[in-house]
């Protein structure tokens, strides 16, 4: 609330970003790394068998995110 609005990082001239390190990533991007997933959903994929239904996230079509037990049963996904 009373923070920054927006921070902008310079780096000097030939300066190369590690992969550690935050690089600047497009809107167009992020959508389509949102829409294949992330670690945690790739987790509870491996141990999808052993969780129960209440347990596990499940993958919203419309928007490519995951979401709980209740809300995939509200959209019809179990």
């Amino acid at each position: 609330m009373h923070g920054p609005i927006a921070v902008e990082a310079i780096y000097p001239k030939g300066h190369e970003l590690y992969e550690g390190q935050d690089a600047p990533i497009s809107k167009n991007e992020k959508l389509a790394k949102g829409a294949k997933g992330t670690k945690a959903s790739a987790k509870s994929a491996k141990a999808g068998k052993n969780l129960p239904k209440s347990a596990m996230k499940y993958l919203n079509p419309a928007n490519g995110k995951m979401v709980g037990y209740t809300r995939a049963k509200m959209l019809g996904l179990v």
